[in-house]
């Protein structure tokens, strides 16, 4: 059994190898452990010489990299920059010496108003000499509903009244967070009500329809909070 494990393992490296991924197993290694290790990592290194690694939970879907439950690191200096929960779940890519570090969301973007996931927080990472510098924003360059779309939307608000803890109720509120970044106000207000209206226990959700929902409306308080910009991004 342990060498059939040792020769699984040794695949597995091989394959992330191949990948352009490291991983480290001390107990086979016999390598000195830290904090860091036995878990799967990839290197980006910029053109003053400093190197950023992440390491965690890695899958390859072209050419980004989808990544979660996963540490920042500043390998010269041996210390984690950041870490990124298991509820988190980014794309990775390198652009004109910049590491674009994108959390996923669900947005009610698709051509029926339905959740498709998109990378909509970025977190950058740049050198200025040999400093480290990073910001924060949320990406504006997703299209925004129409004024027909935003009426649908609010029109939904106005009609509708059954309290049900369910994600078509759900639905509603990531179309409503949308026309708000569309540029209504109407649909700001409504995003306000909306868990009074619609939670069926006393004007509350619960369970994972009460977790959604507190991230929906975390989202509309860090992107009101935030200045939005545009960033030219690598195509896919």
């Amino acid at each position: 059994m342990k060498y059939f494990v040792t020769i699984l393992l040794s695949t597995l490296s091989f394959f992330l190898k191949a990948q352009g991924y490291n991983i480290k197993y001390s107990s086979l290694t016999g390598e000195k452990e830290n904090e860091w290790s036995g878990n799967v990592s990839k290197s980006y290194r910029f053109k003053n010489g400093n190197l950023l690694k992440v390491a965690g939970w890695v899958e390859v879907k072209g050419r980004d990299t989808t990544i979660s439950e996963f540490h920042l690191i500043d390998w010269s200096a041996n210390d984690t920059i950041f870490f990124w929960g298991a509820v988190h779940s980014c794309t990775i890519s390198k652009f004109n010496d910049t590491l674009l570090i994108s959390e996923l969301y669900w947005l009610a973007i698709d051509s029926n108003l339905q959740l498709i996931q998109k990378p909509f927080f970025v977190n950058e990472y740049y050198y200025d000499k040999n400093r480290l510098c990073s910001k924060k924003y949320f990406r504006n360059d997703f299209p925004r509903y129409n004024l027909r779309q935003i009426k649908i939307v609010l029109d939904q608000f106005n009609k509708s009244f059954k309290k049900e803890n369910s994600e078509e109720t759900l639905l509603l509120a990531y179309q409503l967070f949308w026309a708000y970044v569309s540029g209504s106000k109407q649909a700001e207000e409504y995003l306000g009500k909306f868990e009074n209206k619609y939670g069926p226990y006393k004007g509350h959700f619960s369970g994972y329809i009460a977790e959604d929902w507190d991230h929906v409306w975390r989202t509309y308080l860090y992107y009101k909070e935030l200045n939005t910009k545009s960033i030219d991004l690598p195509e896919n």
